[in-house]
C-alpha cells in the first residue's frame, strides 16, 4: 500500500483510522490484570509500548462499505 500525505496533512491512497499502543518487540514485561469487565479480564502490560498508526488500502474499506 502506497500512502502520499501532502504538506497541509491531507493524503491519497488510504484511510487512516488513528494511532494505538502495542508492546515494544524485545520489551520484557507482562500483562497484568487491572480489574473486570462484564466478566472478562483487563489487563494492562507493564513493559514498553510502541505507537502504531493503523491504515487500510482504499479497496479494504470499499469492500466493506458495501455489504
Amino acid at each position: 500500500m502506497w500512502i502520499t500525505v501532502y504538506e497541509d496533512d491531507t493524503y491519497d491512497g488510504g484511510h487512516y483510522f488513528g494511532e494505538f499502543s502495542a508492546p515494544a518487540e524485545g520489551s520484557e514485561g507482562e500483562y497484568e490484570k487491572t480489574g473486570e469487565w462484564e466478566g472478562y479480564d483487563v489487563v494492562t502490560w507493564t513493559g514498553d509500548q510502541e505507537s502504531i498508526e493503523y491504515w487500510e488500502c482504499d479497496d479494504c474499506v470499499s469492500s466493506r462499505q458495501e455489504n
